[in-house]
């Protein structure tokens, strides 16, 4: 017996690539009201709202196909795709997660990630905490940390620079942030000294000083690292440890009265 479903999907598909007709929505609508969960049939008008850039409805229906259908990288990449022109990219990126893990060099799924971390990242705090997060996953997979080493770095020295605009009027936010890009980019110059910064403003001396070493270490070349971590080490090395740092030169004015006391000979 011939199946008129079937059918149907066949002769729109061949009128799209012979005459250049678009499948009939109505028509694929027609059958999904009698067979809400046909696969074939889900996948052609998915794959026609795309095309027409009706990424919400477009998501709605690959979201069926994913739900109904046993795990495929294919369908789960669409869905993904369609999350992702939407806008949702927090959905877009657990969707593109899933396609790894179906399959696990999917090329345009990692690629994908890596445009929504390098977006996000510009957008505020949430999104500053989503392209970190997806740094961190793509790192973890296999192969993943040598591959998204430069999205890395690129999205790290993004949340720097913005946690330096932030430095002096809220050092606690800005410190917040320069943690999270030291977190997918551990070493990176420009975190550890802006990290630095916001301790000592916040009385964390000991804090400020670990990072001013790490930076040190990290360049070598940076005399102003050696300087500031110098200036730290002596000041808390001080019995009065919580006593404010002394302001430059005060050292040397207080050695000069003690030279220009008299002795005592009694």
């Amino acid at each position: 017996m011939i199946d008129r479903d079937k059918w149907s999907n066949r002769l729109a598909g061949w009128r799209r690539r012979f005459a250049g007709a678009p499948p009939s929505e109505a028509r694929l609508r027609d059958i999904l009201a009698r067979e809400p969960d046909r696969i074939d049939t889900l996948k052609e008008l998915g794959r026609q709202l795309l095309r027409e850039r009706r990424f919400g409805e477009a998501a709605e229906i690959w979201s069926r196909v994913v739900a109904g259908a046993p795990p495929a990288a294919g369908p789960a990449f669409q869905f993904a795709r369609a999350l992702h022109r939407n806008g949702q990219w927090d959905a877009a990126a657990e969707q593109y997660f899933v396609v790894l893990s179906l399959a696990p060099r999917h090329e345009k799924a990692f690629q994908a990630l890596e445009q929504i971390s390098r977006r996000a990242v510009h957008s505020p705090a949430a999104g500053a905490a989503l392209a970190a997060s997806i740094v961190q996953r793509l790192r973890a997979l296999d192969n993943g940390a040598e591959r998204a080493a430069e999205t890395a770095a690129a999205v790290a020295g993004k949340i720097a620079q913005f946690a330096a605009a932030s430095l002096t009027k809220a050092p606690e936010a800005a410190l917040s942030q320069f943690n999270l890009a030291l977190l997918i980019a551990p070493g990176l110059p420009d975190a550890l000294q802006g990290a630095a910064m916001c301790a000592e403003r916040l009385g964390k001396s000991e804090q400020a000083l670990a990072l001013w070493q790490q930076l040190a270490l990290a360049r070598p070349d940076s005399v102003e690292a050696g300087l500031q971590a110098d200036r730290l080490r002596s000041a808390t090395d001080r019995p009065a440890t919580d006593a404010p740092l002394s302001r430059p030169g005060s050292r040397h004015r207080e050695r000069r009265c003690r030279m220009r006391k008299p002795p005592d000979f009694s």
